[in-house]
């Protein structure tokens, strides 16, 4: 009995270890990400390395088959299955058709073009898929959503990670309502 015991704690040991290491790793891989990001903060509609470069950082970004600039200040992206891709229509559905991810995204998405983009205007989301879906922004009816300008987001991590992350698109009240407000000033 004893054995069995040692042995069920030492398996509780090594899976919360194992655990915690996951959360760190995706800590990580998350300031990762956001440096990467940042690297390109002085980026412009026309420099298609670096906007390409910021969409496939993004989330979804393995995703995205084609982005156009429209207008010289409007950027358009569409995500969707790429032919060849190593992703299969199941993962592509399960990963954007989940809980609110394609809201969660589109929304990180905007604020991150808006913030390192520095002459974008407008940029619209296309999902191609089982269930299409298109979301447009505009840069300065969605700043006046924020605590903070774009420029100060830029500048530092620590706010863009508590105000955009964890206060807006990790918020389901706060980015319901967000979107809430966009729609019905869109109409008007």
């Amino acid at each position: 009995m004893k054995k069995y015991l040692i042995l069920m704690l030492m398996f509780i040991v090594i899976l919360s270890t194992g655990c915690s290491n996951k959360d760190a790793n995706d800590n990580q891989e998350k300031k990762d990400n956001l440096q990467q990001l940042l690297e390109h903060k002085e980026t412009q509609l026309g420099n298609n390395s670096s906007v390409g470069s910021i969409i496939s950082i993004l989330p979804g970004g393995d995703m995205y088959k084609e982005f156009e600039i429209v207008d010289g200040n409007k950027l358009k992206v569409v995500y969707g299955l790429k032919e060849n891709s190593s992703i299969s229509e199941e993962q592509f559905t399960d990963y954007w058709l989940n809980n609110d991810t394609i809201k969660k995204n589109f929304l990180y998405n905007a604020l991150a073009a808006f913030i390192l983009i520095e002459n974008l205007d407008e940029v619209q989301f296309e999902l191609e898929g089982p269930r299409e879906n298109k979301v447009a922004f505009k840069r300065k009816q969605l700043e006046k959503k924020l605590p903070h300008s774009y420029l100060e987001y830029k500048e530092s991590e620590t706010l863009w990670k508590k105000d955009l992350v964890d206060n807006l698109v990790n918020s389901n009240k706060a980015r319901k309502d967000l979107y809430q407000d966009l729609n019905s000033t869109k109409d008007k």
